[in-house]
């Protein structure tokens, strides 16, 4: 039974780093919380660094430049901006 108990550990821990990627992707503000070290530390603590330069670098390559409305060439850009942000951190 102790078996048990340590696979459905493990599983919590997996769900909760995709269930915080997956805020971080949907959110309008989450961006901006995840460049605070605070509320990323609060919400996003199971998302390294590495990781969250990875998505943002997927969100871009699915969208054209071309096809998208004033807002969403803004979000483009926050993108863009955090991760070259958290890159020059990591190089640190």
């Amino acid at each position: 039974m102790q078996n048990l108990g340590d696979a459905s550990v493990a599983n919590a821990d997996t769900f909760l780093e995709l269930r915080q990627s997956v805020n971080l992707l949907k959110g309008e503000n989450n961006l901006e919380d995840y460049m605070q070290m605070q509320p990323r530390m609060r919400y996003y603590n199971r998302i390294s660094t590495e990781d969250a330069i990875s998505l943002f670098e997927k969100l871009l390559s699915n969208s054209s430049v071309y096809s998208l409305n004033p807002q969403q060439r803004e979000r483009r850009r926050a993108l863009e901006n955090a991760i070259n942000v958290l890159r020059s951190q990591r190089a640190k």
